[in-house]
C-alpha cells in the first residue's frame, strides 16, 4: 500500500548537497557516495523537506526547518559502492518529518514504459541548494526480475530523466505523485550518430522499503541493511553501474557491458 510519509529532503554538511527520500518520519535514505567519506565516518548531517512555495506555506514554520541525522548504514564495499545506499537517522531530539505529498508507489505496479519525473537539487553555483528541480522522461529498462524461472525482484531501474549533480538520492516519481525509486546516477553515451544519451539509473523503492521495515522490527541496521548488497543479481547490476562511471572520466564514448 502507499504510505504517506514519504518526502525529499535537501541533505546538507556544509560542502556539498544532494536528496534524500523519508521512508519513515525519522528513517531517510540516500547515496552512499553522499554520505560516505573515509575521514568524517560519523558526521552528523543536515536535512529539510523540500520547501514548498512560499504561497503554499510560510517558510519559517518549524515544520520546514533543518533537522540533524546521523549516519546509520551505508555500503562501503567499493569505492564508488556497488549498490548506492546509505540510511540516515534523525537525532533523537529532533521532530519528526511532516507529512508531504510525496507517496510510496503500490507493490506489483507496472513500471516499464511509465513516464515518471526525476527530482533534485542541482548545483547552481549558489551558496545553499537552489529550489527542486523535476526531470522528466520513461522507465526504460528493468534489471533483474524478468527471465524464465527468475525469481529475483527488480534491482534496479534505467531511465531516461535527465539528471545532474544534486539529484542524488532523490525520488522517481510517477506521475501521480507515487516515488518508485531513488537516483543513484547517470550516463551520457555518445553513439556512433553523434548524438549524446542520458542513462539514468536508479533504485526500486520497494528494495529499499523492505529494508526499513526489517530495521522498524529488529532496530539492527546491520542486519536490516546488509542484505541489499548480497544478492548476485544486485552485485551483477551495480558492478556494471560502477564500471561505467569509472570508464566515463576516461572515455566518454565507452561503455561497459552487464
Amino acid at each position: 500500500a502507499s504510505r504517506s510519509g514519504a518526502c525529499l529532503l535537501e541533505l546538507v554538511d556544509g560542502s556539498r548537497w544532494g536528496a534524500a527520500i523519508a521512508l519513515t518520519p525519522r528513517l531517510l535514505v540516500t547515496c552512499a557516495h553522499l554520505v560516505v567519506q573515509a575521514d568524517k565516518p560519523t558526521e552528523i548531517y543536515r536535512v529539510r523537506p523540500a520547501q514548498p512555495s512560499s504561497a503554499d506555506l510560510g517558510l519559517s514554520d518549524p515544520a520546514w526547518a533543518w533537522r540533524r541525522a546521523t549516519l546509520l548504514w551505508a555500503n562501503r564495499r567499493t569505492q564508488p559502492p556497488v549498490f548506492d545506499v546509505a540510511f540516515v537517522l534523525l537525532e533523537p531530539d529532533e521532530p519528526d518529518l511532516p507529512s508531504v505529498a510525496y507517496r510510496l508507489a503500490t507493490d506489483g505496479k507496472e513500471l516499464l514504459g511509465q513516464s515518471v519525473i526525476a527530482v533534485g537539487f542541482p548545483f547552481q553555483g549558489l551558496s545553499q541548494p537552489g529550489p527542486p528541480m523535476l526531470s522528466r522522461g520513461r522507465i526504460v529498462h528493468e534489471f533483474g526480475g524478468r527471465l524464465p524461472g527468475d525469481q529475483c525482484p527488480i534491482v534496479a531501474l534505467q531511465t531516461s530523466c535527465p539528471v545532474f549533480n544534486g539529484f542524488s538520492g532523490g525520488p522517481v516519481t510517477l506521475e501521480d505523485g507515487h516515488s518508485v525509486a531513488m537516483t543513484v546516477g547517470h550516463l551520457r553515451l555518445h553513439s556512433p550518430d553523434q548524438n549524446c544519451h542520458s542513462v539514468s539509473l536508479s533504485v526500486p523503492i520497494g528494495l529499499l522499503q523492505a529494508a526499513a521495515d526489517r530495521f522498524a522490527e529488529t532496530q539492527d541496521p546491520e542486519f536490516a541493511f546488509s542484505s541489499l548488497s548480497l544478492p548476485r543479481s544486485v552485485h551483477s547490476v551495480w558492478i556494471w553501474h560502477a564500471a561505467n562511471r569509472l570508464l566515463e572520466r576516461h572515455n566518454p564514448t565507452a561503455r561497459a557491458k552487464l
